[in-house]
């Protein structure tokens, strides 16, 4: 399981031609990682620094150095610190203070430090997942959650149907979100195109005909801060 999530995150950099100097030697925030496999892969990739935030569960993997906090990094005190890249992984989509969310990390960004975002896109995709949600109350979600522990399967591939099926989500347009980044002085924007190949971008290209379904269902971008 540890090395497809790397060969994942690997294929995302190379396939969109980001190098890891981005990584290397910096310090690095991960700012929702509870259950997530990255903070691991930074250090591996040769990060200095390694701070993960988190709220209910401690990350499934994390080096031995890495400084985990286990608070909602919105009401942290971050003083003086500041980071050279900022890794947020789907959390900003189900943040009803994502406005905010971004001017902080807009400001707890060094200049010339990267902010990597992963949303979720206005796309037909969710038309299908809104029909399940209206129908289903908090118990039927517990229930799909046991049938699928029962039946032994990946914590994480149980976290990710739950997430994909259940949860509250704000949707999110390029224009929209490059307006708003650039609002709190990042640019050089960059939409991933390529990536693993469960991403909906592969998928699209492994079979053009779902475009019109798919399209912008995932937002993956990455953006330099520009000024201070």
């Amino acid at each position: 399981m540890k090395k497809e999530f790397f060969k994942n995150f690997n294929n995302r950099l190379s396939l969109n031609k980001i190098s890891k100097s981005i990584i290397k030697n910096k310090i690095i925030l991960d700012v929702n990682c509870d259950q997530s496999n990255y903070s691991w892969i930074f250090k591996k990739l040769g990060a200095r620094e390694i701070y993960c935030f988190y709220q209910k569960k401690k990350p499934l993997y994390y080096d031995k150095k890495t400084t985990l906090i286990k608070k909602n990094f919105v009401n942290f005190n971050f003083k003086n610190k500041k980071f050279d890249f900022i890794f947020y992984n789907g959390g900003l989509s189900h943040s009803i203070l994502w406005k905010y969310e971004l001017e902080k990390l807009g400001d707890i960004c060094n200049k010339g430090g990267f902010l990597w975002l992963s949303l979720f896109g206005e796309s037909k995709f969710w038309n299908y997942t809104k029909g399940i949600q209206k129908k289903l109350n908090n118990r039927d979600v517990e229930n799909f959650e046991k049938v699928l522990q029962f039946r032994d399967w990946n914590k994480n591939k149980i976290k990710f149907l739950k997430d994909l099926f259940f949860s509250k989500k704000i949707f999110f347009t390029k224009k929209k979100i490059v307006s708003y980044l650039r609002k709190n002085n990042f640019g050089q924007i960059k939409f991933l195109s390529r990536g693993a190949k469960t991403d909906l971008v592969e998928v699209i290209r492994k079979k053009p005909s779902l475009k019109s379904i798919l399209a912008n269902g995932e937002i993956r971008l990455i953006a330099k801060k520009l000024s201070e």
